[in-house]
């Protein structure tokens, strides 16, 4: 991993921006085990034994599938708050830069999920990613930018969608990114 140096920065290196090594891998985490592909032998294990283990690699499965829900989840509601944001009328009248990524992003999002979605999460797919489909079927960039009411019904579609987003992703202390 590379970082600024010192040499580098000059007189705008200071040595508190950077934490030390100790709280830097406090923040990392990583578990992984082989499986073997087929039948384990199991001859001679007691059956508790195998039971005990049984229940914990379904645990596992389940933490695993909750976290990439949950994952996808908040990359949906980013997706959706960053069109809303470049959408949504200013108080001040002045209008923001719609980026052509922000459209693409979330038609990459939308044509994607269904083969993501390890979880099977019907909720979020009845609430947040079918209306968006329905909403963005057929709509480009240019469109919306050479539309104003398009615009507007856009944008008032995508709030009351990421309000139900909202609803269903979960702020934990991880950060995903």
């Amino acid at each position: 991993m590379s970082r600024p140096s010192p040499e580098g920065l000059g007189d705008q290196f200071d040595r508190g921006d950077y934490p030390n090594s100790d709280t830097v891998e406090i923040g990392f985490d990583f578990n992984f085990s082989l499986r073997e592909v087929g039948s384990i032998p199991t001859k001679g294990l007691p059956d508790w034994i195998i039971a005990l283990e049984l229940e914990k690699e379904r645990e596992k499965r389940a933490a695993a599938i909750t976290e990439w829900r949950d994952t996808l989840r908040f990359a949906g509601q980013k997706v959706v708050d960053a069109l809303f944001e470049a959408l949504k009328p200013q108080p001040d009248g002045k209008r923001r830069k719609l980026f052509d990524s922000t459209v693409t992003n979330l038609q990459e999002y939308l044509d994607t999920y269904t083969t993501r979605d390890l979880a099977g999460d019907t909720e979020y797919q009845k609430t947040v990613v079918e209306p968006l489909q329905k909403l963005m079927h057929g709509v480009t960039t240019t469109k919306i930018r050479h539309n104003e009411s398009l615009k507007q019904y856009i944008a008032e579609q995508a709030d009351g969608i990421r309000k139900n987003a909202s609803k269903l992703v979960q702020v934990t202390g991880r950060k995903f990114r």
